[in-house]
């Protein structure tokens, strides 16, 4: 009786040790589980910093300025609507499901060898570091992996239709702002065009004062008779300039370029005395280029190569539908007969 009750009693604490044993490993994994699927940021308002950098050795630092702009690498302006977008998708990332155990090695392989690295930082501290990896195989979510974490999740994007790992984007000079000119009218000092085809249809527009301007030729003598709205206009179109984007062209090509096909000088000089020029060259297009209406063409009629002062040896595209705005010629700012 007393061996029976022994038996009972020892049957009884493993039973419990097993209870107890189940509770604290299964709170335990449920824990790390709700940790390792933590991505969201959901107050941004402290968030100062975020590093991204992936496996070929692209890296971006954004950081916030006090007055509220975002710097890249501690240089340049950082792209607004590049800033909105992924601020959108650290805030509301969301796990769809954990990748199946059957694939977490393959996955985990696969983000090994390509993946994006992303630390957010919070008042200077470091708040979440997680790996972005390529695309799901609908291409509606990508594979996210917390640091120190041993199951990737796919996560997605409430209300974007498709995957996440391109606003996590590593590359410097897709981060760049592009605006070329973003000046008020008054900031102006002066704005001179030269053209390689025409030089007699080169000007100068210079303000004196404020709101009171000279219109000079291409041999600097001045005009008369032009009309102050006109060159109001125009000076306030300076207020929005970019470029398309960068181009990857060999030194050697532009060099080219540059003594062949120039189509114009645009310099502008801020009340800081501060200049920066615009270079325009033609896109010569391959043999036997045909435009929309199957017409033989020779030159792109969208785009030039750009270059800017500021730039050294990195060149842009830029677009004809926006440098037409400035790129006029003295009869432009002619008062037109009533």
């Amino acid at each position: 009786m007393k061996k029976n009750r022994n038996l009972l009693i020892g049957l009884a604490a493993l039973l419990l040790a097993g209870i107890g044993a189940y509770f604290y490993f299964t709170q335990k994994k449920t824990t790390f589980a709700a940790g390792e699927k933590d991505f969201a940021v959901s107050d941004t308002s402290g968030v100062d910093k975020i590093f991204l950098a992936d496996k070929t050795g692209l890296q971006s630092t954004l950081t916030r300025e006090t007055n509220g702009r975002w710097m890249l690498n501690g240089k340049y302006m950082a792209r607004k609507d590049m800033i909105e977008n992924l601020f959108d998708v650290v805030q509301h990332i969301t796990v769809r499901a954990p990748v199946a155990a059957t694939a977490v090695d393959n996955i985990l392989k696969r983000m090994a060898t390509n993946n994006i690295k992303v630390e957010i930082y919070k008042k200077g501290k470091i708040d979440k570091i997680y790996y972005v990896g390529a695309s799901t195989a609908d291409s509606y979510g990508s594979f996210v992996l917390m640091e120190g974490a041993e199951r990737p999740y796919i996560c997605y994007l409430p209300g974007h239709h498709g995957y996440i790992t391109s606003f996590y984007n590593p590359n410097p000079l897709e981060w760049r702002d592009r605006l070329i000119f973003a000046l008020s009218p008054r900031d102006i000092r002066s704005v001179k065009v030269e053209y390689t085809y025409d030089p007699s249809a080169n000007y100068t527009v210079e303000q004196t004062e404020k709101n009171k301007f000279r219109l000079l030729d291409y041999a600097g003598n001045e005009i008369k008779g032009f009309d102050t709205i006109q060159v109001k206009s125009y000076m306030l179109e300076f207020k929005n300039i970019a470029y398309e984007g960068f181009v990857d062209i060999p030194e050697i090509q532009m060099d080219s370029v540059r003594k062949k096909y120039n189509l114009f000088t645009l310099t502008l000089t801020e009340n800081n005395g501060k200049s920066t020029w615009v270079k325009g060259h033609r896109i010569k297009l391959l043999a036997n280029s045909v435009n929309e209406f199957g017409k033989e063409v020779e030159w792109d009629s969208d785009r030039m190569y750009g270059e800017i002062s500021t730039y050294g040896k990195e060149y842009v595209f830029i677009q004809y539908m926006t440098f037409d705005r400035i790129l006029k010629t003295p009869g432009f700012f002619m008062q037109q007969p009533r």
